[in-house]
This record gives C-alpha cells, sequence and structure tokens, in this order.
C-alpha cells in the first residue's frame, strides 16, 4: 500500500512480482538492518553483503528537492579548494532528518564488525530516479572511508547528480563501480543537462 498520488498509475501485480523475485534472491540469513521512512531506504544485510536501496520520487517534498536543480553546492566531505558540486535538492534529500548520517554510520558499522572477523564484504547501493541520485552521494561518500569493501552502485533512470568535476572525482575511483541504467527516452535520466547554463551537470559511472 502507499506510494501517494502515484499509486493509482502503477501495475499493482507486476510490482508484488518484483518484489518477490528480489527476496527470493537474497540470503536466507539476511535482515533489515535499518529503514528510515523520511527517505524510503533500507539497509538489507547479508553474511556476505551490505544492500542498500533508495526508492525514487513519489510526494510533493520529493518534487520540491528535485526542482532544486539551479543551486549546485559544495559536499561536505569535498577537500578545501575543490570544485566539485552536487545537486542541493539531492544533498538535502539524503541528509532529510538526518538520515545521510544514520545510513553511512550503519553501513560503515556493519562493514567493520565483518573486518573484524577477517570476513569479505561488498556494498551494493541501488536506487531510481530521485533515489539513484542519493545512492550516488552515499556510495562516494563510503568511498572516502578507509574500510576495505568492493562497492557497487545500480541505478536507475538516475539524472545528472553534480558537475564536471564531481563526475571525474567519483569515475576515477579504483574500488567503486557503477552502472548506470536508463531507457534511452527517459527525459529524467537527460535532467539536468541544460540548467543553470549547458553542460553544467554530468553523468557518472557505465551507461547500459
Amino acid at each position: 500500500t502507499g506510494g501517494g498520488a502515484a499509486y493509482e498509475f502503477q501495475d499493482r501485480d507486476q510490482v508484488h512480482r518484483c518484489v518477490k523475485a528480489v527476496f527470493e534472491e537474497l540470503h536466507d540469513e539476511a535482515r533489515v538492518a535499518l529503514w528510515l521512512d523520511a527517505i524510503h531506504c533500507a539497509v538489507i544485510v547479508e553474511p556476505a553483503r551490505v544492500v542498500v536501496v533508495f526508492r525514487g520520487t513519489v510526494d510533493a517534498d520529493e518534487l520540491r528537492d528535485d526542482a532544486k536543480l539551479l543551486r549546485l553546492v559544495k559536499l561536505r566531505s569535498s577537500k578545501r579548494g575543490d570544485r566539485a558540486r552536487v545537486h542541493a535538492g539531492f544533498v538535502a534529500h539524503l541528509g532529510k532528518q538526518g538520515c545521510g548520517e544514520r545510513l553511512l554510520a550503519t553501513v560503515l558499522k556493519e562493514v567493520a564488525a565483518r573486518q573484524r572477523l577477517r570476513k569479505p564484504c561488498a556494498v551494493l547501493l541501488t536506487g531510481h530516479s530521485l533515489g539513484a541520485a542519493a545512492a550516488t552521494l552515499l556510495a562516494l561518500q563510503l568511498d572516502g572511508s578507509s574500510l576495505r569493501m568492493r562497492i557497487t552502485l545500480v541505478t536507475f533512470g538516475s539524472p545528472r547528480v553534480g558537475n564536471r568535476r564531481f563526475a571525474r572525482a567519483f569515475d576515477a575511483s579504483q574500488r567503486l563501480r557503477h552502472y548506470r541504467v536508463q531507457n534511452e527516452l527517459d527525459p529524467v535520466a537527460r535532467c539536468p543537462w541544460w540548467l543553470p547554463f549547458p553542460g553544467t551537470y554530468k553523468h557518472t559511472g557505465h551507461h547500459v
């Protein structure tokens, strides 16, 4: 149930089949370590993997975050003098009610616990639309950690998240893989290329 104004436009049977298929692929010992209502995000923990899942835009607050594309801000973790900038609305969405900090702390805690036991740990982040943008920002924050982990980001219908400097820094990571899945005709995946002026925003990752 739920889904706000978009609920009546959904193919509920297809959604239910997809959700069932996802759960069938999870490990038998999988558990939800964190659920955040404010941004509709979950951290699912398996024996050798931590999965972070973000939902896309549905309600009016999220649409307002999407619309803040004329303002680019510096990431809190950026070095002084770094000219990488990102969409202010995506940063606001991830940081809503401290969600970004809680997500980062939860994932790092789970990864550290496996390191103490000398067990391998992979981190998979995924999201759609606004959720894809939030997953991209969190992936870069995780990449700044000193903990050993393999980070894979799979996004669907992701808008452009930051400027050219941000995209270069993101793609330069040696341990972060990003598979950016999009429909060629999806207008969201083409946004916000032309604002505040053409070429401001650039995509990251490997286009699928």
